[in-house]
Order: structure tokens, then C-alpha cells, then sequence
């Protein structure tokens, strides 16, 4: 596994941005892998031998592989990688079929590693180009099955034609996870939008992209501390950087060999003249990893989008047909706004564990929604508390509603004097 190569050292005596490492001087005193296995470094060898090059499956699980290491524990608790796969949904379906008809303890041993976590990330190669699978799942029961109710699912397609693939692929995915002890909840399906492909490039590395997004959302909502949050489904950036992801994918993919190593290895930057191709013949090996001049990749909108609008309800830039009507609605709504309160900077007007979809606080209240639970401080009998201790009254006298402070004089008081939490 280890042979000779000239990596940037800097010489010693330099002081302390001298080179710490002893390095190794063949064939002696070379370290031993703990498992005695060599970490695999096909993926890593792929991802480097030109920005173009089609990432390796290993490649992708190796990157995620570390990346879920660095979540916190309990967020890595509920994750499952499965392991991204190349050969069950090909265009013969070969695997396929051996699956559906598999009865085998090794087997179903795969697909109960899904069973062991709320969610799964699952890259899986559809007719040979990368697919993210995610799933969600309950087990309401705590059976000791572990979680077969799929609640959520999505799949997750660059490809140009993807609605016609991503229904193709639910066909086939949804006989397959039955037969292996899942079920379905009704209307589980949900539509994450993805930046289509329509450059060159690792069509593998944007699931990889894909997946650390959805990673990153239910670490997120757990660090936010909801138990589940809808906008995990919401549709992903529609910024894709080819050349930066791969090199987030080469890191992670030599970190991981480290780590496999038992850290008794470390990262190097290593002087490169030519790459082989697989023809035999060798090119420049800055021509096969620098970036083009004028970048192709262009940010992408997701059909349908609505123009985002400011405060006052304008959207930018003017808009014009429908989007004009609606946004003409929007400017009457601001300016009713605008006028029936004044909003001093930097005021909370929501509660915030209120969507700002469900609107205002107040609104809902006198709707005769469920109580919230509301910013403006109270006692536990519900009772306004004295002036000196809440900053304003909490609890309007006579009707019971909590005041908008900022809309009665008489109970205003300014920011700096206020106490929204008791």
C-alpha cells in the first residue's frame, strides 16, 4: 500500500511552521491498519484523478461516512447511511428480481439496518446515475422491530427528466421496502426540488451535496429542539458548485482514512507532474483539476417560485401580469399594516415559537384557536403581573386578550426597560 512520493515539507530548523512528522523511510516502520485492512482509497484516487471524473459510489460513502461522525450523538443515533448502491436499480433489474424473491438472513439483515433510525439517507444509482433517497419512519409502537412505518420519503434527482424517473424509482422502491417488512403511511411521498444537472461533471457528487443539506436540516431541527419540522422537504439551494463540492469530498474521504488508520496517519499535499488516463496516456495534471476561467454552473430557481417580498409587502424586481395583481394585493395589506401600529426597530412582533405563516398572536386568539403560550410575561394563575416586574401590562383589562404593546400608549414602555421573558 505505501510507496515513495515528494509531498511539500518544509525543511527543519524553520521554526514553528517546521514539519512535526517523522516521516516514514521504506520499507521499515511502516504502521499497521487496527482491523488489518488498508483503508480504500478507490473513491479518493477517482474524486482526484480529474474534476470531471464520475465520483466512485465508495467515494460517496466514504465522505458521509465521516461527515455523520462529526454530528452530535444524538443526532447520529437517529441517521442511517445505507450504503450507496450501484447494481439494484439497474436498467435489468438483476438484483432486482434476486431481491424481491430473497428470502435470505444476509440479506434482510441489510434492510433491517433501515430499521434501526428515524430517518435514512440512502444514494442509490438509478440506471447509473446517482439518487437520493431520504425516508423518515415511526415506530409508534416501540416494537422491538424497530421502525417499519414509513411517514415521510422523498427522492431527491438532478436528472433532467427526473419527474419520469423519480415515479419510475418509487415503483420499484416501494415493492421493495414491503417485502422487507416496511409499510406506508398514506400521502408520504414529498418533492424536495434539487438544481438540474446541466453541465458536465459528478452527477455522484450532487447526491453526496444532496445529503449533507438533508443532514444539516435534522441537525438543525434538533438543535432547534422540535421533535419534527415539515421544511425539511423544502426544496435545496439553487447554488451548485461542481469543484467545491468534490474537494469537500476529498477531505472527507482522507479524513476518513485516517480515521480508519486509528489517526496514525496524516494529510499531505503531494507534487503532481501527470495523471493517467485509462486509455494508457497521461495529461497535465493541473489541466484535469483547474477550474474554467468563466464558470458554466448558473444558479437555479425552482419552477413556480413565488417572488420573495419585503416588509412592506413590494417584491423587487417590479413584477408584472399575475404577479403584479398579487403583489398590488400585498401593498394594500403593507400599507394596513403600516398604519395600524407603529413598530419601533428590532421588535419581535411574533412569539417565537410561531410559524410567521400562522400569522399574528392576537389574531389567532380572538379566532378562538388553542391558547399560545405568549412573549408578554404572566403568572401562573394567568393574572397580568405589577408594571415593575413584566415592562407593560400582559393582559388587556376586560377582555382577557394579550395587548400589543406597541399599539397602547398607556402600556408601552421602551425597549431597553422591557422584559419579554419572566
Amino acid at each position: 500500500m505505501a510507496s515513495h512520493a515528494h509531498i511539500l515539507c518544509p525543511p527543519p530548523g524553520t521554526g514553528e511552521e517546521e514539519c512535526r512528522i517523522q516521516h516514514i523511510r521504506l520499507p521499515t516502520d511502516v504502521p499497521q491498519p487496527p482491523d488489518g485492512k488498508w483503508p480504500s482509497i478507490d473513491g479518493l484516487n477517482k474524486l482526484q484523478s480529474a474534476r470531471d471524473a464520475q465520483a466512485h459510489d465508495v467515494s460517496i460513502d466514504k465522505a458521509l461516512e465521516a461527515y455523520h461522525f462529526s454530528l452530535p450523538p444524538q443526532v447520529r443515533d437517529m441517521i442511517h447511511l445505507g450504503a450507496a448502491d450501484d447494481r439494484i436499480f439497474r436498467k435489468n433489474d438483476v438484483e432486482y428480481k434476486r431481491l424481491m424473491a430473497s428470502s435470505t438472513s444476509a440479506d434482510q439483515a441489510v434492510f433491517d439496518n433501515f430499521k434501526s433510525t428515524e430517518y435514512t439517507v440512502w444514494p442509490v444509482f438509478y440506471i447509473l446515475r446517482g439518487v437520493l433517497v431520504v425516508i423518515r419512519k415511526e415506530n409508534p409502537g416501540k416494537a422491538a422491530n424497530g421502525y417499519t412505518r414509513i411517514v415521510q420519503f422523498a427522492i431527491l434527482d438532478s436528472h433532467g427528466t427526473r419527474d419520469k424517473r423519480i415515479e419510475t424509482l418509487e415503483q420499484k422502491l416501494r415493492p421493495l421496502l414491503t417485502h422487507f417488512g416496511f409499510t406506508f403511511a398514506d400521502e408520504a411521498r414529498r418533492t424536495a426540488w434539487v438544481p438540474i444537472q446541466e453541465t458536465g461533471g459528478s452527477n455522484a457528487s450532487r447526491v453526496f451535496w444532496a445529503a449533507r443539506q438533508m443532514i444539516d436540516r435534522i441537525l438543525n431541527m434538533v438543535v432547534n429542539g422540535w421533535d419534527y419540522y415539515e421544511g425539511i422537504w423544502e426544496d435545496l439551494s439553487g447554488w451548485y458548485n461542481d469543484d467545491f463540492v468534490r474537494w469537500e469530498m476529498i477531505g472527507l474521504n482522507a479524513y476518513q482514512c485516517v480515521r480508519e488508520m486509528d489517526y496514525r496517519a496524516r494529510i499531505a499535499v503531494e507534487l503532481v507532474n501527470d495523471i493517467r488516463q485509462d486509455d494508457g496516456t497521461t495529461v497535465d495534471a493541473g489541466d484535469t483539476m483547474r477550474p474554467p476561467a468563466e464558470r458554466k454552473e448558473k444558479m437555479q430557481q425552482p419552477p413556480n417560485r413565488k417572488k420573495p417580498t419585503t416588509q412592506n409587502g413590494k417584491s423587487s424586481p417590479s413584477p408584472t401580469g399575475s404577479d403584479k395583481k398579487e403583489d398590488e394585493k400585498e401593498d394594500v395589506k403593507g400599507e394596513a399594516q403600516k398604519t395600524s401600529f407603529w413598530k419601533p426597530p428590532n421588535n419581535r412582533q411574533v412569539a417565537p415559537e410561531y410559524s410567521l405563516k400562522q400569522g399574528h398572536y392576537r389574531k389567532r386568539d380572538r379566532q378562538g384557536d388553542a391558547p399560545t403560550q405568549s412573549v408578554f410575561s404572566r403568572t401562573h394563575d394567568g393574572t397580568k403581573r405589577p408594571r415593575e416586574a413584566s415592562g407593560f401590562d400582559p393582559v388587556h383589562p376586560g377582555d382577557g386578550y394579550p395587548p400589543d404593546p406597541l399599539n397602547d400608549p398607556d402600556t408601552y414602555v421602551p425597549a431597553g426597560k422591557r422584559r419579554l421573558f419572566s
